[in-house]
């Protein structure tokens, strides 16, 4: 989750929440658009008390894919600005600690 690094920079939990939320609510827009949703079973959406939509439930059984895809950018660009091992180091760390042969 956001914020789960122990010492983490507070700015950049912040930073990673604001872009995990502009990501979501980009998903959204594109789920409730008129063109998208009309029709569409396997998609139901929360209205507020003046009828805007507010949230969108996904049946996982149907859209389990397309849900995985999405949460994996979501992982992927809340990642992207974490430090970078070589696939080299990688392999040395697990040579080291026994879990592969040289």
């Amino acid at each position: 989750m956001v914020g789960d690094r122990v010492g983490g920079d507070p700015m950049q939990v912040i930073c990673d929440s604001l872009l995990l939320c502009s990501i979501c609510l980009a998903a959204f827009d594109i789920l409730t658009s008129s063109s998208y949703s009309v029709g569409m079973s396997g998609v139901q959406f929360l209205v507020d008390d003046r009828g805007q939509k507010t949230a969108a439930v996904i049946d996982l059984k149907k859209y389990a894919d397309l849900w995985e895809d999405f949460y994996d950018s979501l992982l992927a660009r809340r990642r992207a600005h974490e430090p970078r091992e070589s696939l080299a180091a990688v392999k040395q760390r697990f040579i080291r600690a026994g879990k592969l042969r040289g």
